[in-house]
């Protein structure tokens, strides 16, 4: 069979000119992927090296997908693709050994998913009922909680949705209507135009794909789940570490520029203060860049995505007029709502869901021989940390988005198998647990919220310091 470089497998990266790599083998999937049972995820591998996705999301099915996947292959690959392990291919056998008799999208978690994104579009309905001669000070002691704890929960909806942890190919896409529809996936606006092409992020640095703007549309909005994974938590590849700064106001990663500013970064006033204040403009933010994301949809043909997108803006606009509600208060007690206002936002937002986030990307603990491409599941192992202690039961983590633990418990398991269902993730996390102490492993798990939020503190401490010049 003949050989391909990089270069060649990325000219074929349509849906009707489908070439990708897995394992060092080059396959056309143009006749395929129609028919691929995981559904239309995988058109954002198209011209890429997707080793990494193809292991991530067939952990359940390995004999079978290679066995379909062998049948289109057409040549050798030139390059190297990334290797995942032995600690990663031992982790992947106990899961699909212990865990592959259970259902992959249970009841529960559906009707979750119904729940949070039935109770959003109740609040977003309320929301255009509210004027300035309504009594606002009752809409906004009784709603303004709820409606940020919705948010936050739909956001974390939308991400496992994404994932196809919820629900299957076949009615994923009327959920993802739904989720556009009302303009919660705020995480999916922000990393196409934070993140640039994130498919290019599989095999070009960040710095280079973020000269495409918002290159997402062309994939539809499955492409920031499918592809931010591949290189895990580094800050070189990984697109949502790019909110891990908050526009620079703040330094959390090596890889910002140290400002003057940064040295007040440990004031626990100022700090809070400008946490909470960047939460509400994010929100702000969510119509406008959904507008943008239509643009981009509209101009290469993806007329359905688009109008989601352009429907979404008004329903964004929406919730962003309950978060303004002080504004419309009288002089008197604006003040005193306001700041109950900021409190509440701060403690069930941003403590919980903020600190998490955080805590969960290790980009400062990798030795140099943890070689993202050289042992895929032992870098990722040692540069993400996992929050055990979290349950559907306890309220904190429920208006945090806690219950959906794909993304604010379990990080480590969720991102070696981005594809398993977030309810089946605190087994995912015993079994890795195992596997690390057999592999000579660290395992990297948080305690609980005040763990996390040392974590956090710490990142403040040590980046608010500017850089020591090195000596030739």
């Amino acid at each position: 069979m003949p050989s391909y470089d990089i270069e060649e497998v990325k000219k074929h990266n349509r849906a009707d000119d489908f070439w990708c790599v897995v394992d060092n083998e080059v396959f056309d999937l143009t006749d395929f992927h129609a028919r691929h049972p995981g559904g239309s995820l995988i058109i954002s591998g198209a011209g890429s090296d997707c080793t990494v996705m193809y292991h991530n999301y067939h952990v359940f099915v390995k004999k079978r997908a290679k066995q379909t996947l062998r049948k289109f292959k057409i040549g050798d690959f030139e390059g190297k693709s990334p290797v995942m392990g032995a600690y990663y291919e031992d982790l992947s056998d106990e899961v699909a050994k212990r865990l592959g008799h259970l259902p992959k999208h249970p009841l529960k978690t559906k009707l979750i998913a119904a729940f949070d994104l039935g109770a959003m579009a109740s609040i977003v309905l309320l929301s255009t009922m509210v004027t300035a001669r309504a009594p606002l000070w009752k809409v906004f002691a009784l709603w303004c909680p709820l409606f940020m704890a919705l948010n936050g929960r739909c956001k974390q909806e939308g991400h496992a949705i994404g994932h196809l942890q919820v629900f299957p190919k076949e009615t994923n896409p009327y959920c993802e209507a739904v989720t556009l529809l009302l303009g919660v996936i705020s995480m999916l606006a922000y990393s196409s135009s934070d993140g640039g092409n994130m498919r290019s992020l599989i095999n070009e640095p960040r710095e280079k794909s973020q000269a495409e703007f918002l290159n997402l549309a062309k994939r539809g909005p499955y492409e920031h789940q499918a592809i931010h994974h591949v290189k895990g938590a580094s800050l070189e590849h990984d697109g949502c570490l790019n909110l891990a700064s908050l526009n620079g106001a703040i330094r959390l990663t090596p890889d910002r520029e140290w400002k003057r500013h940064h040295a007040w970064q440990t004031n626990p006033l100022l700090v809070n203060v400008y946490e909470c204040f960047f939460v509400i403009n994010s929100i702000m933010l969510v119509g406008p860049v959904r507008f943008r994301m239509g643009v981009e949809y509209a101009k290469h043909g993806e007329w359905r995505y688009a109008a989601l997108c352009f429907l979404g803006v008004p329903a964004a606009l929406l919730q962003t007029r309950l978060f303004l509600l002080p504004l419309w208060m009288g002089w008197l007690a604006r003040g005193l709502w306001l700041a109950l206002f900021v409190v509440a936002l701060r403690t069930s937002v941003f403590a919980t869901g903020g600190y998490l986030f955080f805590a969960q990307h290790v980009w400062d603990r990798s030795t140099p021989e943890d070689v993202v491409d050289t042992d895929w599941g032992r870098y990722n192992n040692n540069s993400s940390f996992s929050l055990w202690n979290t349950n559907t039961t306890n309220p904190t983590f429920w208006f945090a988005g806690g219950a959906c633990p794909a993304t604010l418990s379990y990080h480590c398991e969720h991102t070696l198998f981005p594809g398993i269902n977030y309810s089946l993730l605190p087994q995912v996390a015993r079994i890795n647990e195992e596997v690390c102490a057999k592999h000579g492993l660290p395992y990297n798990k948080l305690d609980g919220l005040g763990h996390c939020k040392e974590v956090y503190d710490g990142f403040l401490e040590k980046y608010s310091k500017p850089p020591s010049k090195k000596v030739d």
